[in-house]
């Protein structure tokens, strides 16, 4: 249940707003062209 809880909730993050999973996963920053900074 811990890994699937976990995978979920990323891919949550994901679809909510991307702005949001690239603050908690600093691994997205250079992955996001979409990224403000």
């Amino acid at each position: 249940f811990s890994p699937l809880k976990n995978s979920s909730k990323r891919t949550s993050l994901e679809g909510i707003s991307p702005g949001k999973k690239v603050r908690m996963t600093p691994e997205a920053l250079p992955n996001t062209p979409e990224s403000p900074n």
